[in-house]
């Protein structure tokens, strides 16, 4: 909405400055338009110089300066249209399934991407026993097409990349399939949702009494505390690549065009609105 608003306003300045530029001082080259003898209104410069944004030819006599400023906005008009030419055409073509689905919720309430996981696993009896909420959603669509299962880690990642489907795995075991087809393929082909759900500890199982138990709690304590468990990952887990870089971050939907967007434009537009205006005054010094 701002951008418009914005626009608007450059229309309207523009228009008057044209007007103002050409018709108030009545200094005007009647050798480049011998048809047009009759001066016009402060609004007929303004609608010539609207309809320049739909590429319209406009029939406004000029001088020096006005010409000046007239070229800035008609490179103004081609830099802003070819801007939303390019932002629409982006939105047409460019497959937004990737930037839809950025948590399990969005995954559940959305029927263009199936999913599935391992059968006979922890996330197997999560979503087979919910009741409500989005993890029945996630276990009715298995309860409805039991063939969408899949019996190993492998066949998951076959389906995300031969069947267009998303995989529900512990991350630490995408992290490793990620890299792993990227080293590969040197391709980005997998990538994972920045949402984690379902977090679980893991841990040993010992007799009951066992004279091992104190020896293993203060040693795991000590490593966490410690920070080893970090190092490890840090020396062991996948480095980042091009594939993973950013992959935290939440995926960006297309959106409209902002001010921000279309900052060089105006700055162009101002720098030729003070060439003319530099190149008005001239004008009037000379002719004085």
């Amino acid at each position: 909405f701002q951008v418009w608003v914005i626009i608007l306003v450059s229309v309207l300045v523009v228009g008057l400055l044209l007007w103002a530029m050409t018709e108030a001082t009545g200094d005007w080259a009647p050798i480049l338009y011998p048809h047009k003898g009759q001066q016009a209104s402060p609004l007929k410069y303004i609608w010539d110089t609207g309809f320049g944004l739909t590429a319209q030819s406009n029939r406004m006599r000029l001088n020096e300066s006005s010409r000046v400023l007239l070229g800035v906005w008609w490179t103004y008009c081609i830099i802003l249209i070819y801007t939303y030419t390019g932002n629409l055409i982006a939105f047409l073509t460019v497959p937004r399934v990737a930037g839809i689905i950025n948590s399990l919720e969005a995954l559940a309430n959305q029927k263009q991407v199936l999913w599935t996981y391992r059968a006979g696993t922890a996330h197997d009896k999560l979503f087979g026993s919910a009741t409500s909420g989005t993890y029945h959603k996630i276990g009715q669509l298995m309860r409805d097409r039991s063939d969408l299962l899949v019996t190993s880690d492998e066949d998951g990642i076959d389906a995300v990349l031969y069947r267009h489907m998303a995989f529900i795995k512990e991350k630490s075991f995408l992290d490793f399939a990620m890299e792993q087809d990227y080293l590969e393929t040197k391709q980005c082909r997998l990538t994972q949702v920045p949402q984690l759900f379902f977090s679980a500890s893991f841990g040993w199982v010992l007799e009951e009494e066992s004279v091992f138990l104190p020896l293993f709690n203060t040693e795991i304590l000590r490593m966490m505390q410690t920070g080893l468990f970090r190092q490890w990952m840090m020396k062991y887990w996948p480095q980042p690549n091009e594939c993973t870089v950013g992959a935290d971050k939440e995926p960006l939907e297309p959106r409209a065009l902002i001010i921000e967007d279309l900052g060089g434009h105006f700055i162009v537009l101002g720098l030729g609105s003070c060439c003319a205006t530099i190149a008005f005054l001239l004008e009037l010094i000379y002719s004085r």
